[in-house]
């Protein structure tokens, strides 16, 4: 990338330090991007964990609550 910003007319250390942000900022957006993926997986994992729980509550009939309203 240093190669690159040289040929659009940067000296070398300001190529140099074009080409470090550069690459920074792929970081960065990338890690963004990864940590989002996380989340979704995460918020997955806890319904499912919460569907299956559901499966062994029990249910409950409309007896007496249901006469109080």
């Amino acid at each position: 990338m240093t190669q690159y910003f040289m040929s659009k007319g940067a000296d070398s250390n300001t190529a140099h330090n074009q080409a470090l942000e550069s690459i920074a900022d792929t970081v960065r957006r990338e890690a963004y991007v990864m940590a989002y993926n996380d989340c979704f997986f995460f918020i997955a994992i806890a319904l499912l964990v919460c569907g299956i729980a559901l499966l062994f509550t029990k249910k409950v009939r409309g007896g007496a609550a249901a006469g109080a309203h």
